[in-house]
């Protein structure tokens, strides 16, 4: 009878033993889960105190010419210090552009498709295989002026130098003459030149859309 009564002790005790084990493991689970939930917070937030900034300007690189300068400078904050590279594409006018092209011949769309979807739909590219120079290491941009990467730190209150050049339809069209060609084109995709700047720092990556507006010939506007 006692040792049934003791049995009885031994076996509520390892019962109670391992609630309580449970318990201080879920309780451990929960501060573990609390504890990473406010660092995800503050990293989040810190990333966003870091996120770049940067100011656009454009300039003529010969008066009347039809190349431009587009200046990148990083403004700060002044606790990111430097980015280690960073990356400047030109968008479209808007996403989807070469899926929109209607070809007046079927024959023509063989030959073209390629060409179309290289196309920069916008009134500027960056001027092929032409980039920064950082020191010793140049930068060029890609064969299709699409965008240009610059492997190279870049701190807080410098910038970078950018060729850009017009960039031209795909097709000539049945205007006549070089100007209504051009008129029309800009008609399709504006003045706006869409930027996306993707920049890396040792704190993070951040993807910035930019845009700033041109005139031919006029400068910035």
């Amino acid at each position: 009878m006692i040792e049934a009564a003791l049995a009885g002790v031994l076996a509520l005790a390892a019962v109670m033993s391992a609630a309580a084990a449970a318990g201080s493991w879920r309780a451990a689970r929960k501060a573990s889960l609390a504890t990473q939930s406010l660092g995800d917070i503050e990293a989040a937030r810190r990333h966003q105190e870091l996120m770049p900034e940067f100011a656009l300007r454009l300039s003529e690189v010969a008066e009347g010419g039809k190349f431009k300068h587009l200046e990148v400078e990083l403004l700060g904050p002044i606790a990111l210090q430097r980015l280690k590279a960073l990356e400047v594409r030109i968008r479209d006018d808007r996403p989807g552009r070469a899926q929109e092209v209607n070809y007046p011949r079927p024959d023509q769309q063989a030959m073209m498709v390629e060409l179309i979807a290289q196309q920069v739909w916008g009134p500027y590219r960056f001027t092929p295989g032409v980039g920064p120079s950082v020191g010793s290491v140049k930068n060029p941009s890609d064969e299709h002026g699409r965008s240009c990467r610059v492997n190279a730190p870049l701190e807080v209150g410098e910038g970078l130098r950018f060729q850009l050049e017009p960039t031209v339809p795909p097709w000539l069209g049945n205007a006549s003459g070089p100007d209504r060609h051009e008129e029309l084109w800009l008609s399709r995709v504006g003045h706006e030149i869409r930027l996306t700047i993707r920049a890396q720092s040792d704190q993070g990556e951040w993807v910035i859309p930019l845009e700033v507006e041109a005139m031919r010939g006029g400068g910035e506007r």
